[in-house]
């Protein structure tokens, strides 16, 4: 959900994490998926866990969801990465 990218075919329960890790890495990230994910994922925290969010706290909460979203599975706590796949902007 985070990555907004489709599963690969290739993966079932019994791949290993770094197969999985590694299948992803090609796969394109969808901004169509991105946008209704960022929408389920902002629902969910605002309908469910009643969470309210201010400007500057929505402005994090997307700046994590692109991190996620722009580097995909290479995504670390190191720092700038090499590679990345795109920034994700809600429409509304």
């Amino acid at each position: 959900m985070l990555f907004s990218k489709a599963r690969p075919e290739a993966i079932n329960a019994s791949t290993p994490i770094r197969t999985i890790w590694d299948s992803y890495w090609p796969v394109p990230s969808d901004s169509a998926m991105a946008a209704k994910n960022y929408a389920l994922i902002v629902d969910h925290l605002t309908r469910k866990h009643r969470f309210s969010f201010n400007a500057e706290e929505s402005a994090q909460l997307l700046s994590v969801f692109n991190a996620f979203y722009w580097f995909g599975p290479t995504i670390s706590t190191r720092g700038t990465q090499k590679f990345a796949c795109g920034t994700f902007t809600p429409s509304s």
